[in-house]
């Protein structure tokens, strides 16, 4: 691969889980996932949402080129403690935590 198309590539990595049912009523009801939603800062721990093969999920979008699985894991991490924030009354750990990578072309 020449290092033109190499320098035009971007490797993102989402880690989230599925939107079921239950999450997406518990979001829905909300305030501070909508609050978060609106008003986005670099504190906290706010998470996006994103559609993969006709799913959504809702988790956080990494930009980094490498990744160890001890990162991946803090990330799971941060997740679960974001889900709990927005929606209390879920059991967060029972939750599947999927690890979604793109590639971008620039």
């Amino acid at each position: 691969m020449s290092s033109d198309v190499q320098q035009g590539l971007k490797l993102r990595v989402f880690v989230g889980c599925l939107i079921d049912s239950e999450v997406r009523m518990h979001l829905a009801y909300s305030d501070v996932w909508k609050r978060e939603q609106v008003i986005r800062t670099d504190e906290g721990e706010t998470l996006d949402k994103i559609k993969h093969e006709e799913k959504e999920y809702v988790g956080h979008t990494i930009d980094h080129a490498t990744l160890s699985l001890d990162e991946v894991h803090e990330h799971e991490q941060y997740v679960r403690r974001a889900l709990s924030r927005y929606c209390p009354e879920l059991d967060v750990d029972k939750f599947k935590i999927s690890v979604i990578s793109q590639l971008f072309l620039a």
